[in-house]
This record gives structure tokens, C-alpha cells and sequence, in this order.
């Protein structure tokens, strides 16, 4: 064999060998988004509730210019919901919208039930519930 046989044959295995690592990373990453997308999924239509307690009632107020990525952030400080950016899938999701006001919600609530509750208003607190 010439040297350029040799060549050429070096040049077609060197080749192969970078389509099939390439593969084999395109694979890997489309794994990876397949189940970072089925995670999310799960996510936003788990109808699980995020607090581990046996759920009591607590006051939450929403200011008037919180937008609903804050809103979520008291929400998952509070234990309440799991994922700020779910919650936010979610109200746009079941098209609803979070209204200012102060609310008595519970602990044992899904972040759906929350967000109906934002979606339909305040309700008023009794003095002696406080």
C-alpha cells in the first residue's frame, strides 16, 4: 500500500469516528431535553400539593404592581408551590389572572386551586378570623 492509501483510509476512519461521536452527542442532548420537557409537563398538569403539612389557613396579600413572577416567589418561600417558572406556566396555561388583594388561603391548596382563588378576587376577612 502507498502512502496515500494509507491516507485516505486515516481520512474515512477519522471521519466516521467524528459522525459517530456527533451522533452519539445529539443522542445525549436529545435524551436530556426529552426528559427536562417530560419533567415539565408532569409539572405543570400534577395536581399535587406542594406542602407537606396537613394544611392551615394563612393570610397572603398580592400587591397591586406584583407581577406574577413575584407573586411565586412568596408563594414558593412559603412552601407552597414547588417551581416559580411552573406556576407561571400554569396561569397562562388556565388563561387565568392574579388580582391584588388579601387572601385566605390554605396550605393544602394546589397552585391550580391558588390561582382560581388569585383568579377570582379578594374576599373579605372577618375581624374575629385574624
Amino acid at each position: 500500500m502507498s502512502s496515500e492509501g494509507n491516507n485516505k483510509i486515516g481520512l474515512v476512519v477519522m471521519q466516521l469516528a467524528i459522525k459517530f461521536v456527533l451522533i452519539i452527542v445529539l443522542g445525549i442532548i436529545f435524551i436530556v431535553t426529552i426528559s427536562r420537557a417530560y419533567h415539565l409537563g408532569y409539572e405543570v398538569f400534577d395536581n399535587s400539593v406542594s406542602s407537606s403539612n396537613d394544611g392551615y389557613e394563612m393570610t397572603f396579600v398580592i400587591g397591586e404592581n406584583e407581577t406574577t413572577k413575584d407573586v411565586a416567589r412568596h408563594l414558593k418561600r412559603a412552601g407552597l408551590i414547588k417551581e416559580i417558572t411552573v406556576f407561571e406556566i400554569q396561569k397562562i396555561f388556565y388563561d387565568l389572572d392574579i388580582k391584588p388583594g388579601t387572601y385566605k388561603i390554605s396550605t393544602s391548596s394546589t397552585s391550580k386551586e391558588l390561582l382560581q382563588q388569585f383568579n377570582d378576587g379578594e374576599k373579605p376577612i372577618k375581624e374575629d378570623e385574624e
